[in-house]
């Protein structure tokens, strides 16, 4: 047996059927938004594209800080969105920017359904802190894999009060397992297709992509995705899908090549717009690559050249002993004292045999 995120999946299973494969794929393409898409947070990993339909949303939760809360900083100071935030693995204290009061709360809890003492679910969590049934509610969730069975345990009562959601799937090059398709990842967009509709996805380029040969097309080991809640669509005008959308990250990791959806997510080829923007972030990574090799190499070099300055000077200070140590050899009384002998050696001729 496998275990995927908290699932017993079968090893040896077969590859999934073209169909399943296909509808997962379209619940993960993203459909024209019923508003704008704006960024919220920095230039900088943690950032995420919402639509621009913020009026009226009470608090967002957001499990899985990484002491960083950029994103709920920002809801909060131009927003007026309260934030709740939960992560086992920071504290308080650790935070890069402190909790601020009325607006944000901290927890040292896991967001998980197991009810062990250091964990919270999502049903809990919510009632506990905004119990009112009528708030509108953002949920903003990185949790490296345990979206998937937070996502499935989650009462709907509870998911129907999020207006918007935002959330990075992870192990997608698992797919190509019949089990992990079948029993988790497609079992998990069913329930979120229920209320909610797929309008951006961002592919971070901190992971590796994956082909999937039943259809020859290739996604992203780590997704980000945003949905907004169905309702919000009516009497609504359509913005179109962008793909990548002028507000998106350029890099979630700097050290690594941007990283592009395949055409399928857009439904068409990319536009003029679109097709300068990748050629951007491209041309943007490879200068800055080049920089930092040829900021390299110069160091490397420095180094060479100081390491070669540094025996320089000691050879030099070792002559300097040696040429201290002859001046003083010369006035010394020995010196004085063997001058005949040595002037008897330097003169004398050996005699002719």
């Amino acid at each position: 047996m496998l275990n995927f995120y908290g699932f017993d999946v079968s090893e040896t299973t077969g590859r999934p059927k073209r169909d399943d494969i296909l509808k997962l794929l379209e619940a993960m393409r993203p459909k024209p938004s019923p508003a704008p898409l704006i960024r919220i947070g920095p230039d900088r990993d943690g950032a995420y594209l919402l639509p621009d339909d913020l009026k009226g949303v009470s608090a967002c939760f957001s499990p899985g800080v990484a002491n960083r809360k950029d994103f709920e900083d920002q809801l909060a100071m131009e927003h007026g969105i309260a934030s709740h935030l939960c992560d086992a693995s920071s504290d308080v204290d650790r935070l890069r920017t402190s909790p601020i009061d009325g607006l944000q709360t901290f927890e040292k809890l896991w967001l998980d359904v197991t009810g062990a003492e250091d964990t919270v679910s999502l049903d809990d969590w919510v009632a506990r802190h905004r119990p009112d049934p009528g708030e509108d509610l953002i949920l903003q969730m990185d949790i490296e894999g345990a979206e998937y069975r937070n996502v499935l345990h989650t009462s709907d009562n509870t998911f129907k009060r999020f207006r918007i959601i935002v959330v990075e799937l992870h192990g997608l090059h698992m797919i190509g397992n019949a089990d992990v398709l079948s029993n988790v990842v497609l079992p998990f967009f069913d329930r979120l297709e229920r209320y909610f509709t797929c309008v951006h996805a961002h592919p971070n380029n901190a992971s590796s992509l994956e082909h999937i040969v039943e259809i020859d097309i290739t996604i992203p080991r780590i997704l980000e995705l945003t949905f907004i809640r169905n309702d919000r669509f009516e009497n609504r005008i359509l913005h179109d899908v962008q793909l990548p959308h002028p507000h998106d990250l350029r890099f979630n990791a700097r050290r690594k090549p941007p990283v592009f959806l395949d055409d399928f997510f857009r439904g068409r080829p990319p536009s003029e717009r679109e097709m300068r923007r990748m050629a951007e972030d491209l041309s943007d990574w490879r200068r800055r690559e080049l920089k930092r090799s040829t900021k390299n190499k110069n160091e490397a070099l420095a180094k060479t050249i100081a390491a070669k300055d540094s025996e320089i000077a000691k050879l030099r200070k070792e002559n300097q002993r040696l040429i201290e140590t002859l001046q003083k050899l010369r006035t010394s009384n020995s010196w004085r004292l063997t001058a005949p002998l040595r002037w008897i050696c330097s003169n004398v001729r050996s005699p002719k045999p």
